[in-house]
This record gives C-alpha cells, sequence and structure tokens, in this order.
C-alpha cells in the first residue's frame, strides 16, 4: 500500500489571459463578414460607412494629395543664392 500525500493541492499553472489585440483577432472574421453585409445596407450612410472602411483596410487609407500646378499649368522652383561676407554660399 502506498502512503498518500498530505497537504494543500498542487495549484494547476494557470494560462495568461489574453490581450485586447487576441481578443479583437479572435473575432475579426465574423467582424468583417458583418461588415461586408452592411454594404448592401438601404442606409446610404451605413453602406458608405462600411464601403469605406473595408477598402481601408484592404488597400489602406487615401492620402491627401496636393495641386502643384499654378494657373499657368506648371510647378514654378526658384533656386535663390545668398552671398555671405567673404564667401558664397551654395
Amino acid at each position: 500500500m502506498t502512503a498518500r500525500k498530505t497537504g494543500a493541492p498542487k495549484a494547476r499553472a494557470r494560462k495568461p489571459a489574453p490581450s485586447l489585440r487576441e481578443l479583437a483577432q479572435r473575432h475579426a472574421s465574423h467582424a468583417l463578414t458583418r461588415l461586408v453585409g452592411l454594404i448592401d445596407s438601404k442606409n446610404e450612410r451605413v453602406a458608405l460607412s462600411a464601403t469605406q472602411t473595408v477598402l481601408d483596410r484592404a488597400h489602406g487609407k487615401v492620402t491627401q494629395g496636393m495641386n502643384l500646378k499654378t494657373p499657368e499649368g506648371g510647378l514654378i522652383v526658384k533656386i535663390v543664392r545668398f552671398k555671405q561676407e567673404g564667401k558664397h554660399a551654395e
């Protein structure tokens, strides 16, 4: 016959709690499916928002462009050099 050990039971190692990112990633597929479904919403604002969100996730947000053309149709660059006493600045 073997002797039983006495004392407190050994504690089990606990898994660390999942991070917020891990929890979100678990639900990402369902969220995307729901979002894509909203693209066909009868509410235009909902459809537009869903469409923009899906495109932003797929291709990145559109960067804001700048119009560098003058009314004459071209970009003008002026290069100015200043003289310093005793030497030329470049």
